[in-house]
């Protein structure tokens, strides 16, 4: 369905959706389905609110908040701190 609405494929097909998913995995935190499904909400919404106003700054807006929220809660949303074994 990919192919059929966006032109038919290449080798970049795919490239931003993958970047995307990647992004709202980590945000969400490493083996968190639930942590997955807050930060897809989470982006989601925030993409857009920034597409109704300057659909230009979508993608930037989605890699800044994804960075600032890695800056606030580096394990993600509900990523678990690592445990140090001794």
């Amino acid at each position: 369905m990919f192919g059929a609405t966006s032109g038919g494929f290449n080798p970049n097909s795919g490239y931003d959706l993958i970047s995307r998913l990647l992004a709202i995995i980590i945000l969400g935190g490493l083996g968190s389905i639930a942590g997955a499904l807050v930060a897809s909400v989470f982006m989601l919404t925030v993409v857009s609110l920034v597409d109704i106003w300057s659909p230009t700054w979508a993608n930037a807006v989605f890699y800044a908040a994804l960075v600032l929220v890695l800056l606030i809660r580096p394990t993600g949303f509900m990523g678990r701190q690592a445990v140090r074994a001794e």
